[in-house]
């Protein structure tokens, strides 16, 4: 939450660099485009791999059934959000995704997540998935995000 201080710190820049009001409400639309940009190309790709099988190091997720099982058929996930946020992942492997980018892509999915939720969500995930502290399926990328830490292969169905 903003303190007071800060927003008189924020006031005097403002006003010391004539930075109006219109300027920041375009700073703040053009932070909202490009959110909006990185959540939906995210989710065409993810909808590419939808009828995919995809395989990493030791399971399979399976994206028409909305699971992660094992290669050897046992059910690992199947709660919904987790499964949406590694179909995300792996679907952008290499891509880093900010707490508030998985958020945004969650409530297209009609998810209403909070920031906190989603962080739950994904040490959840590497519970689930059996990783190691320093060898983590989804990779904390400090200050920057998270992303998928294996190489994937899409096999279709």
């Amino acid at each position: 939450m903003i303190e007071n201080r800060e927003v008189l710190i924020l006031g005097n820049y403002c006003v010391k660099n004539h930075i109006t009001m219109n300027d920041l409400r375009l700073v703040d639309k053009t932070f909202k485009q490009k959110t909006n940009n990185v959540t939906f190309t995210a989710i065409d790709r993810m909808n590419k791999y939808s009828s995919y099988i995809t395989e990493t190091k030791d399971f399979i997720i399976d994206h028409a059934k909305n699971i992660i099982h094992s290669k050897d058929g046992s059910i690992i996930i199947s709660n919904l959000q987790k499964v949406l946020i590694c179909r995300v992942l792996v679907s952008n492997y290499g891509t880093i995704f900010t707490v508030s980018e998985l958020q945004s892509i969650l409530k297209e999915f009609g998810f209403h997540a909070s920031r906190k939720s989603i962080v739950v969500y994904l040490n959840r995930v590497n519970k689930a998935l059996d990783s190691s502290r320093c060898d983590r399926y989804i990779r904390s990328m400090t200050k920057r995000g998270y992303t998928w830490n294996y190489p994937v292969e899409h096999k279709v169905q």
